[in-house]
């Protein structure tokens, strides 16, 4: 009766232990899984400001682009004023 009585509370206490460490999981998972929406967050973000980015540097490049060409056509005009005089 004794080794019954032994073996039910070892049982019971493998069973409290269980459930303590199925919780701690529990947990964790949790954590784990706020960790994660906030990494997926934080990725799109930086997408989105890469984007931004990309933009900002098309639309800087087109204006760079343009005054250069204007300036190499006041060049060509001041070239061909200078040779006629």
């Amino acid at each position: 009766m004794k080794q019954v009585e032994r073996h039910a509370k070892q049982y019971e206490a493998e069973l409290e232990q269980l459930e303590t460490t199925k919780h701690d999981l529990q947990q964790k998972s949790a954590e784990l899984d706020r960790r994660f929406q906030e990494v997926q967050a934080m990725k799109k973000e930086a997408k989105q400001c890469q984007k931004k980015i990309e933009r900002e540097f098309h639309d800087k490049m087109e204006v760079f682009l343009k005054d250069k060409a204007n300036l190499e056509t006041q060049k060509q005009s001041v070239v061909i004023f200078f040779s006629i005089y």
